[in-house]
């Protein structure tokens, strides 16, 4: 069996990388209208994460739908697009609506817009997952609703307009 791939290192630039990867069929590939997304392919877990996180790298990738990504990587040889998530689906889950927060993880009040009352959240998996699969809390403390914002508007809503724009 194959080891795993390493996780992206985590950087204190951490928004410095794009949200996610869209590829294209090549011009002389007969465009189909088929877009394969891919909203957990992500392997970046950017500094601060990991830096509020208890789990150690290994742990936390225990979120992960692995590789996905290379399950589809042929898919625009044949014509369709393919939008790719590159962070980590524990950093925010890009299946999930935007504001699906869990209000105990944060020190401060959620706004009034912010979905706290779902069975994601119940679950500890909405849009800022509190727990891996297994169930073990992924943060050593409360974050704030800032850092909820951040990933939200760097990370998820950029590659849902993208998506949106594909499927136009």
């Amino acid at each position: 069996m194959n080891a795993p791939e390493p996780i992206a290192p985590a950087r204190d630039d951490e928004l410095a990388e794009a949200p996610f990867v869209v590829t294209r069929p090549p011009p002389e590939v007969t465009h189909r209208p088929l877009v394969f997304a891919s909203p957990h392919s992500g392997r970046i877990y950017p500094a601060g994460m990991m830096a509020a996180s208890r789990l150690d790298a290994r742990a936390i990738r225990r979120s992960e739908d692995a590789f996905m990504d290379r399950l589809i990587e042929a898919a625009p040889a044949h014509g369709a697009s393919v939008i790719a998530a590159r962070f980590a689906r524990a950093y925010v889950d890009l299946n999930r609506e935007a504001w699906e927060l869990d209000p105990g993880m944060f020190e401060d009040e959620l706004p009034p817009y912010a979905r706290g009352r779902s069975a994601r959240v119940a679950a500890g998996l909405g849009a800022i997952a509190r727990v891996v699969r297994q169930g073990e809390e992924i943060y050593a403390r409360k974050l704030t609703f800032e850092e909820a914002r951040t990933r939200v508007e760097a990370v998820h809503r950029p590659y849902h307009e993208a998506l949106g724009a594909l499927v136009e």
